[in-house]
């Protein structure tokens, strides 16, 4: 029966394959990659033989030493549209590594890109395979996974499971979903026990939970359709630029005159210093035009600085002859005492002065009549 299988399968294989916009190589390279795969790699498992020598998903770009494999497929090569046959049939299923939670999402982290999700666990827990695939990859990273197993899958998608304790399965083994793959652990870069999850189309990664229904555990559609920026929204990110306006903007020298700079006239060294002569001599003139220019200056200034002081004393002198005539002034609007007549107030003391000795001469004189008579 498999062997009508393969069979068929390779004569379906003589169409040409496409997979989301990207075409896959008809069957005269088919078979050439075939030939590489069965001298580069063994075999163990008679399942995944008869897919790797048949199916173009895994004719393409099958690598067991490198992570990331499709170097000539682009960003530009995958289609504006792209879909996706998650399960194809019946017997096809899926499963979902879960311990209860998600520490870290897919996304921005700590400066960069986390290209996946982080699902805690113990060291030891099991982990499995979450579609039926073949084993690309599987063994230990300098990169930062640590213990790592890579599995291409019927749907064409890859999943990565990362910083596993212990790999349980081989390279180039069919494995099904469900089907144990490893040991949760805490190798590579990591900073404790939890398995690192990814799905990527063409080595892009893309966020886990478009496809699947986290809190259910299950996937949201068998089969799906995304715009290629709905799948790859990151790709269409740009940062926005910041501009200092602190800082003063350095003027921006032109093309034209960079290149008259580099130009070197061909001419005799005579004439370059007679140049140089004439530069200094004008460089000079300047100088010593900028200097009585500013001793003009300095001289105006000080000009204009005694004239301004001869000002101010001349009207503080006014100021003090108009007080000094103010003061003279203010006696004769007011209404002053009138002045004596020395000579008359003596004639007058003395008048006084004899009417009050006459006085008792004539009070004496009569007492003496009256005596007498």
């Amino acid at each position: 029966m498999k062997n009508y299988i393969i069979i068929f399968l390779l004569v379906f294989n003589l169409k040409v394959y496409s997979f989301n916009g990207f075409f896959y190589a008809k069957n005269d390279t088919l078979k050439e990659n075939i030939n590489s795969i069965n001298e580069h790699y063994t075999f163990t498992d008679s399942t995944a033989y008869a897919i790797l020598n048949t199916n173009p998903i895994f004719l393409n770009n099958w690598d067991n030493d490198h992570l990331f494999v499709y170097k000539n497929v682009g960003f530009a090569d995958i289609g504006d549209t792209i879909s996706l046959q998650l399960l194809n049939n019946d017997a096809d299923n899926f499963k979902m590594n879960w311990y209860g939670s998600i520490s870290s999402s897919y996304g921005r982290r700590w400066g960069r890109k986390h290209e996946g999700l982080d699902i805690p666990l113990h060291t030891g827990d099991s982990v499995i395979s979450t579609f039926d695939g073949i084993v690309r990859f599987a063994k230990c990273t300098s990169s930062g996974y640590g213990n790592c197993i890579i599995i291409r899958h019927l749907n064409g998608l890859e999943t990565l499971y990362g910083h596993l304790s212990k790999i349980e399965v081989s390279e180039n083994q069919f494995v099904k979903s469900g089907d144990l793959i490893g040991r949760g652990g805490s190798t590579g870069r990591s900073t404790g026990p939890h398995l690192h999850f990814e799905t990527r189309l063409f080595d892009y990664s893309f966020n886990p939970t478009k496809i699947i229904d986290i809190n259910n555990r299950e996937l949201i559609n068998n089969s799906m359709v995304f715009s290629k920026k709905e799948l790859f929204p990151e790709h269409f990110y740009t940062e926005p630029t910041v501009t200092a306006t602190s800082k003063k903007e350095k003027p921006v020298k032109s093309k034209v005159a960079s290149t008259k700079k580099k130009e070197k006239p061909n001419k005799s060294k005579g004439t370059t210093k007679s140049k140089k002569n004439e530069n200094k001599k004008e460089k000079k003139e300047t100088k010593g035009t900028k200097k009585e220019s500013s001793k003009k200056s300095k001289k105006e200034i000080t000009q204009s600085k005694a004239k301004n002081k001869k000002d101010d004393s001349k009207s503080n002198h006014s100021k003090k002859t108009t007080t000094s005539n103010t003061k003279l002034k203010k006696p004769d609007q007011k209404s002053a005492p009138k002045k004596t007549d020395t000579k008359k107030v003596s004639t007058k003391k003395q008048a006084s002065k004899q009417s009050k000795t006459v006085a008792p001469k004539k009070a004496t004189q009569t007492k003496t009549q009256k005596k007498k008579s």
